[in-house]
């Protein structure tokens, strides 16, 4: 069973990833993490793996801007075949990209390849999985650079993508998103702003989130909003997204109060 946070940077995706990982965990549930901050910087967490640099880092961000580049010279031979499931998800979401973007579209197609892999795996397991983010905020990636991406566009790319059991969308207010944003960018430095995605304002990134899951509605996928703006609400919606993770997960047959 596959789980997946979408929404605004800031919105509160990887808190509800983790929280939910540990509730689920404390329960005795099977649950996989994966944790995937921004293309290019992600991790896999059954648990703690390791120690993290501090993100600003010159090493951290170094890496950031170096190791796409040479993860997809490495693996060269796969991107070639269009056939496999990595290479067609991959190639397909990094064209709707606009041309000339050289570098984004090296690190989506980066981050889709590691995405791809991680999402198989979660496919064949028993476990539940996890995700922060995945193939629909890639597909809100797109979406934020091309502003006149029609809705017929953006349906096209989430029916394409492989699609996860429940999608959860993350919000909060948008001056919250500023403050935690700002934040961010205070502890990740100088050097580390410079690898971050293009800036789009927080009201075009909420309302884009809203739009997709109108369009996730109309998909008849299950898609639920979730909350984070203060820790009441959090606690409040932790339990939402608990409960309708065990409920899809028991089956039809059961259901979690």
């Amino acid at each position: 069973m596959i789980i997946e946070f979408f929404g605004p940077p800031g919105s509160g995706k990887t808190t509800f990833s983790l929280t939910l990982a540990d509730r689920l965990r404390g329960r005795g549930y099977p649950a996989s993490l994966r944790l995937s901050a921004r293309p290019g910087e992600e991790v896999l967490a059954t648990g703690v793996h390791g120690e993290e640099e501090p993100s600003g880092s010159f090493r951290t961000a170094a890496r950031r801007l170096i190791f796409p580049a040479y993860e997809l010279i490495a693996k060269a031979g796969g991107w070639s075949n269009h056939a496999s499931p990595n290479g067609r998800v991959a190639s397909m979401l990094s064209k709707a990209l606009p041309q000339g973007q050289i570098l984004r579209s090296l690190r989506m197609r980066q981050y889709l390849y590691r995405l791809s892999s991680v999402w198989a795996q979660a496919g064949r397991s028993q476990d539940i999985w996890i995700f922060d983010q995945a193939y629909i905020q890639a597909v809100a990636s797109i979406a934020l650079v091309q502003p006149g991406m029609k809705d017929e566009s953006i349906v096209a790319l989430l029916q394409a993508a492989p699609q996860a059991d429940i999608a959860f969308r993350v919000e909060a207010p948008l001056d919250e998103l500023e403050t935690r944003i700002g934040r961010r960018h205070r502890s990740i430095g100088g050097f580390g702003r410079l690898l971050e995605e293009t800036s789009v304002g927080v009201q075009e990134h909420a309302a884009l989130a809203h739009r997709i899951e109108g369009l996730l509605r109309r998909l008849d996928r299950q898609v639920l909003a979730l909350n984070s703006v203060d820790d009441e609400t959090f606690e409040e919606n932790i339990g939402i997204a608990e409960r309708a993770t065990l409920n899809a997960f028991a089956g039809p047959t059961r259901q979690i109060m």
